[in-house]
């Protein structure tokens, strides 16, 4: 329950923003290792997320300005598709 929540968080989360997360997140795989599984695969798939909107990130701040608000939506709702195909577990 508490990983679905952080990924619904995750999903409904500007990539400007996903940053702010990452306490959470790392609190996920405490839990995770807690009730005796291995956080390393989860984490590792989330810093390679983490790392693609860095990238999508930078080039995108000096087009900012001109892109519409569909353009931004398409684009959190493409990232929103890739969180939730990443298998957990």
């Amino acid at each position: 329950m508490a990983g679905q929540v952080i990924l619904d968080k995750v999903v409904l989360t500007l990539f400007e923003r996903l940053h702010f997360l990452k306490d959470e997140i790392n609190s996920l795989y405490g839990l995770i290792n807690e009730r005796g599984g291995d956080a390393i695969p989860l984490k590792n798939k989330v810093e390679r997320l983490f790392q693609r909107t860095r990238n999508l990130k930078d080039p995108r701040d000096s087009f900012s300005d001109r892109m519409t608000v569909e353009v931004r939506e398409r684009s959190h709702i493409e990232v929103a598709i890739n969180l939730m195909s990443l298998p957990i577990g």
